[in-house]
């Protein structure tokens, strides 16, 4: 797996679809999983639930993704260096 990290508008989402078109392979957004577990924006569920509840949806979402050949954005870098216990 590869994965895109980065901030808000950085164009993870863009360069994620064509690396993974071009080297034919899936492409996860862990933004539009979120909103599509969620069924609201991402806007509304932090306004509604706060940040800690989109961090943990996200963090879910990214443990879900079980395809080896894939191209993955997120803004997640802390999933990545949290010590899992």
């Amino acid at each position: 797996m590869l994965y895109l990290i980065g901030p808000r508008g950085a164009g993870k989402t863009t360069a994620g679809r064509t690396l993974a078109e071009s080297r034919m392979c899936h492409f996860f957004d862990t933004d539009l999983l979120v909103k599509q577990n969620a069924k609201i924006s991402i806007a509304e569920l932090i306004e509604r639930d706060g940040w800690d509840c989109f961090r943990d949806l996200e963090s879910s979402v990214l443990r879900s993704i079980r395809q080896p050949n894939s191209v993955i954005s997120t803004g997640r870098r802390d999933y990545f260096t949290e010590r899992k216990s």
